[in-house]
């Protein structure tokens, strides 16, 4: 998985406000420690030589000795944010799967948001429509759970790099079946994979398809499923 990749599930997790992974949460803490740390001797200034007096000649001295090396020291401290930043990218890299629970659930949830605002519409597709029959409020539910099913149907796809897809009847079905429980594989040539928002779930829950974050394991079960549906059709 990508650097980009694994940043946006972690975008996806505080966009929600989920709990993060302990190890990430350490590292981010160490990182803002290190920036801290870079960003406080970037401005610091010279001891002001002008007011030192018997008693603080020692820690006058010590900060003079720290000034003149400063481009060392943030030199070091440029290196600590670096791996630091390191320790941060590792740390998504390795955790990011525990992840994808958390993002299911909203994900579902979302589904059957958009699932029940459908069938309180009954047909109704505009706002306009839905206002004037006092239907606006179950558009408005139609229309947010809708923006969440597309954002996190992009995140889906984080989790599904090339090398770590499930094994499909087809790549078309692989795709969709990562937030679609598919009823028989040829029904994919007439589903519009290219609509978007509304229309794209809309559309799904008319073809009897289910909106659902699959794993790759309920991917290949659904996949192996709609393949004897499709044979027992053919054969019927």
């Amino acid at each position: 998985m990508s650097d980009s990749l694994t940043s946006e599930i972690f975008a996806a997790a505080n966009l929600y406000d989920l709990d993060l992974p302990a190890e990430v949460s350490e590292a981010q803490a160490l990182l803002e420690a290190a920036r801290t740390l870079h960003h406080d001797i970037t401005t610091e200034t010279a001891p002001d030589l002008t007011t030192v007096t018997a008693k603080t000649l020692t820690k006058a001295h010590a900060a003079l000795i720290a000034h003149d090396n400063r481009d060392a020291r943030l030199s070091a401290a440029a290196t600590l944010v670096r791996a630091a930043e390191d320790r941060v990218a590792t740390a998504m890299f390795t955790t990011s799967e525990r992840l994808a629970e958390p993002l299911a659930a909203l994900f579902d949830q979302a589904g059957r948001d958009f699932t029940a605002a459908l069938a309180e519409l009954d047909g109704i597709t505009s706002a306009h429509y839905a206002a004037t029959s006092g239907k606006g409020e179950a558009y408005n539910r139609l229309t947010q759970a809708a923006d969440v099913l597309e954002y996190l149907r992009n995140v889906r796809a984080a989790f599904a790099p090339r090398g770590n897809r499930a094994d499909t009847v087809s790549d078309v079905f692989e795709e969709v079946s990562r937030c679609l429980v598919i009823t028989t594989h040829r029904d994919l040539s007439r589903f519009n994979r290219n609509a978007r928002g509304v229309d794209y779930w809309r559309e799904a829950i008319e073809r009897g398809y289910t909106i659902k974050w699959q794993t790759r394991t309920e991917q290949e079960t659904n996949s192996a499923e709609a393949v004897a549906r499709q044979r027992a059709k053919v054969n019927a």
